[in-house]
């Protein structure tokens, strides 16, 4: 399962072509997760399990700077800027829904399911 851990076929909210970037970006995403982890275990010298569990520390803990110099501080910057185009893209379907939508999700949903129906 991806990081974000999110089936983005239920979300009524989103195109075809959103959920298609989410999932590119979401699979670009754990792949800098298991290099952020790699380097944490290499560096550490922790196991695989103790290393993804500090990558997830570090991610929480980043704040972007300026010009990233370390490789820690490179895949954490890559993993900020992945965070902001799934975070982006989220909220135009959420906005665009609300614009569109007077009912709400449900309306959107029911009317997504019927566009699905053979």
């Amino acid at each position: 399962m991806n990081s974000f851990d999110q089936n983005y076929d239920d979300d009524a909210s989103l195109t075809e072509t959103e959920r298609s970037q989410l999932q590119s970006l979401d699979a670009r995403r754990d792949d800098k997760v298991s290099q952020l982890a790699s380097l944490i275990a290499k560096e550490l010298g922790l196991s695989e399990e103790e290393a993804r569990e500090e990558a997830w520390d570090a991610i929480d803990q980043w704040e972007e700077e300026p010009k990233p110099t370390t490789p820690m501080q490179r895949l954490l910057h890559e993993l900020y800027e992945i965070d902001l185009e799934i975070m982006n893209i989220r909220d135009c379907a959420i906005e665009r829904e609300i614009r569109t939508d007077p009912q709400g999700s449900e309306g959107a949903r029911q009317g997504n399911e019927a566009e699905r129906a053979p």
